[in-house]
């Protein structure tokens, strides 16, 4: 599967850095992708939780292969950059 497209909404509260929805071969979307500022600076892109996934430490959406869940952190961070620069051009 190929990340196909990223829909990204800037959140700028605290360490929430945005929410993101992505779409994998024009045919699976997942919802509420968050990515995070660690205390170190660093940005992790997280997949959704349900609340049991939650209290169990587990992700509710698992990509089973590397690849993918390397392929899904790379797009939501380079949407992530461009969306921040054009909120700074538009300021």
């Amino acid at each position: 599967m190929k990340v196909t497209n990223v829909k990204i909404r800037l959140k700028q509260s605290g360490k929430l850095k945005a929410v993101a929805m992505v779409t994998l071969d024009n045919a699976l979307i997942i919802n509420d992708i968050t990515l995070f500022e660690n205390a170190k600076g660093k940005l992790i892109v997280q997949l959704p939780r349900t609340e049991k996934a939650k209290d169990n430490g587990q992700e509710s959406v698992v990509p089973l292969s590397g690849e993918l869940r390397h392929d899904i952190t790379s797009e939501v961070k380079k949407s992530y950059a461009r969306a921040l620069q054009a909120q700074r051009r538009r300021s």
